[in-house]
């Protein structure tokens, strides 16, 4: 029984197995295809300028607008620092648009108060510019300038003192006034960190602490309530000086009456100097 012949096609012919094309039917549809898509845009563009002009009318009226006044500026965290001072410095937002103010600049301005040692700053509708602060916390009192100030524990001045200031306890700096005072800030944080030694080697000796002179650049003189003469200390061994001075504490005010001072820098002896004799002069250069 004989085969039909395999149709086969031909190079420029018709395929026998693909449907006659219909061109007026393919126009058709991408006409229908671009009147619907242009139909779309024609809804669509017109109600994305409105949603962006009326996005952008309300911005404008936000940052505009008088219901969003600043009427109030709420102060947090300050507890030393003058409020009525902090107050007079912000006090040029008032009036202005809550949500246009710089809270950026807001913050800067704020720590321009001398007890500010951080600050956050936030908006609270309608009218109302939040700021908390972290105060500065004083490590001791210098003696600056002839003027007797609160520095931090950065060895940064606060304010000078005030009697006002209450619940401030502190050891004193002195002698800062003999450096030059481009090296003084250098020489606070000296003293700030024989403090920090003091504090770990013996709360009670701290606690009986009254001034640490740094005049010399040669010793640290350390003078306590419960000790009538000075304490010469070498500044890189103060713990070390201090234990030798306790070992022998009772040894040398039974044997000298009326002490001057008492020199531990050196290494296996003391210097008990008497009242009878002069102590050297206290420029820090000598030696």
């Amino acid at each position: 029984m004989k085969r039909a012949p395999a149709l086969q096609h031909q190079p420029g012919g018709r395929d026998p197995f693909r449907r006659p094309r219909n061109l007026h039917l393919r126009r058709s549809r991408r006409r229908k295809v671009l009147r619907r898509t242009a139909w779309g845009l024609g809804i669509l563009t017109p109600a994305l300028a409105l949603a962006a002009w009326a996005g952008l009318a309300g911005w404008r009226w936000m940052h505009t607008t008088p219901l969003f006044a600043i009427d109030r500026i709420l102060v947090e965290g300050l507890h030393r620092g003058d409020p009525d001072d902090l107050q007079a410095r912000l006090a040029p937002w008032r009036g202005r648009n809550l949500v246009a103010a710089d809270l950026d600049a807001v913050r800067r301005r704020a720590f321009t108060a001398p007890w500010v040692r951080d600050a956050s700053v936030r908006r609270i509708l309608p009218d109302t510019l939040a700021v908390r602060l972290t105060e500065k916390q004083p490590a001791a009192m210098a003696v600056l300038a002839g003027r007797l100030t609160l520095v931090d524990r950065d060895g940064r001045i606060i304010v000078p003192w005030d009697g006002r200031l209450t619940g401030v306890n502190l050891p004193l700096l002195t002698g800062l006034d003999s450096w030059d005072p481009a090296l003084q800030p250098a020489q606070v944080r000296a003293g700030l960190k024989i403090l920090a030694e003091l504090m770990n080697y013996d709360v009670d000796l701290m606690n009986g602490l009254s001034e640490i002179d740094l005049s010399r650049s040669d010793r640290v003189i350390l003078r306590l309530i419960s000790e009538p003469a000075p304490l010469y200390l070498s500044r890189e061994n103060v713990t070390v000086n201090l234990d030798h001075y306790l070992a022998i504490r009772d040894d040398i005010h039974g044997r000298v009456a009326a002490v001057q001072a008492i020199d531990l820098r050196w290494r296996g002896r003391v210097v008990v100097i008497p009242e009878s004799e002069q102590i050297a002069g206290n420029k820090h250069n000598d030696g």
